[in-house]
């Protein structure tokens, strides 16, 4: 379940205590010993500069990726079986919001922990080296958006990867998980009989293919797209 989170900040009400209000004008006093206060579904510190406070939105996408069983460095290794490096371009991305100093994030997986995987810089949830991890904790960078990187190792592979947001005294804040999900490998051969057919439509000066394009989807029906594209000088 994705969430909207307010940080809420704190200010003078007159006679020396301190009240945390939230947009509705509603607050919870702060406590004698200096204790955070709590409004819009997070933990916030006072805040004395009049900035408004930061929201977070803490919703991610599924993923839908790629096996990654190529070799981008040329190392003579399947880039699967390696540690994450730069350059690697078979990951896909799942972008973090900018968090306030002190929070962490807690990865956790659960599917098919022996071919997916997510990283947070070196730290994996899922795949290892030889056995599965299924929870990880790591400290966020302090208001800087950060980035996890999703990994496949097989084809049709599926996972459901939960990315916690824990607040600096280790309370969840907010949580979303997501489907992971590999391309599938598919097989074909010249006999078998067209499943769907796709058409580029091209609407150019030198012509149009708008009347075979009405004629396939008049004929195939639901078994036809047609999609926008470049001709690349006539080959469609």
């Amino acid at each position: 379940m994705g969430v909207g989170l307010t940080l809420g900040a704190c200010k003078d009400d007159g006679g020396g205590q301190e009240s945390a209000e939230d947009d509705t004008g509603t607050g919870t006093e702060a406590t004698d010993d200096g204790a955070d206060t709590t409004t819009g579904g997070i933990t916030g510190t006072g805040d004395s500069t009049g900035e408004p406070p930061p929201e977070i939105t803490w919703e991610f996408e599924d993923v839908f990726g790629v096996p990654n069983f190529d070799d981008d460095d040329e190392n003579g290794q399947v880039d699967w079986n390696q540690f994450i490096f730069d350059g690697e371009d078979d990951h896909t991305v799942v972008a973090l919001p900018a968090v306030p100093a002190g929070y962490s994030l807690e990865l956790s997986m659960v599917g098919d922990l022996a071919h997916a995987r997510a990283w947070f810089g070196q730290q994996l949830v899922g795949a290892g080296n030889g056995e599965s991890v299924e929870s990880a904790t790591v400290p966020l960078p302090a208001d800087e958006p950060s980035e996890v990187m999703v990994e496949f190792g097989d084809d049709y592979v599926g996972a459901v990867l939960t990315l916690t947001l824990l607040d600096p005294e280790g309370v969840i804040a907010a949580s979303d998980s997501i489907l992971l999900r590999s391309s599938p490998l598919i097989l074909n051969h010249h006999l078998q009989p067209t499943e769907h057919v796709w058409v580029v439509q091209v609407d150019a000066g030198f012509g149009s293919n708008a009347s075979m394009v009405a004629e396939y989807a008049d004929v195939l029906g639901d078994q036809f797209t047609a999609v926008p594209g470049a001709s690349y000088g006539f080959d469609v």
